[in-house]
Order: C-alpha cells, then sequence, then structure tokens
C-alpha cells in the first residue's frame, strides 16, 4: 500500500507512530501555551506541522515517511491541546458550549 510491499506491522507502527505523539503531546503545549500565551504555540505548530506534512508527501522511503509522520504528530498535536484554552478565553459562559459544539462538528464532518 506505501511503497511496495510492507509488512501489515510497519503500517501499523506507521500509524501509531503518528497517533502516540498526537496523544502525548498534547501535554506539552498546553502548559506551554499557559505560559507564553496562545498565538506562539499556535504559529509554532502551523509551521512545523504544514513542512512534516509536505515531508511526508516528497518521502521517497518508510524511514523518512516515519519520521516525519512522528514529528508531524508532535506539531498537530497543539491545535487539539489549546483551541478549548483558545474558547475559554473568546466566550463568555453562556456561549461558550454553542461555539465549541459547533467547533467540534466542523472538526468532526470534515
Amino acid at each position: 500500500m506505501l511503497l511496495g510491499r510492507e509488512s501489515c506491522f510497519s503500517q501499523c507502527l506507521l500509524h501509531c507512530c503518528d497517533d502516540l505523539m498526537l496523544r502525548l503531546c498534547s501535554l506539552l503545549w498546553a502548559p506551554f501555551s499557559e505560559l507564553y500565551g496562545r498565538r506562539l504555540p499556535i504559529l509554532v505548530s502551523s509551521l512545523g506541522f504544514t513542512l512534516f506534512t509536505f515531508a511526508v508527501a516528497t518521502a521517497e522511503n518508510l524511514q523518512t515517511i516515519m519520521i516525519c509522520r512522528f514529528f508531524s504528530g508532535i506539531f498537530g498535536s497543539c491545535p487539539l491541546a489549546v483551541t478549548a484554552a483558545v474558547f475559554a478565553d473568546m466566550f463568555d459562559n453562556e456561549t461558550r458550549g454553542l461555539a465549541i459544539a459547533i467547533f467540534s462538528l466542523t472538526v468532526f464532518m470534515g
């Protein structure tokens, strides 16, 4: 499926590499956004996620794809961790639930 006849194990490892970093690095981005504000982490992570996603798209071997997916997961986890804090800063208690519901709907519906 990827670049030849990789085993099922390597495809599973490829997916888990990105997925694991999405979960673990949220624990790093949330305190970083509390210390340095919301804008810097969002900008840094957007740039890093974009660069490593393009690197995955142009990779020529499985090792490059795995490394770039790893770093893509690190940078891609910031919006998942910081979005709730951004909504807490932007909306009051009455409208925050509706805003988060609409945001979640757009994320999950595509």
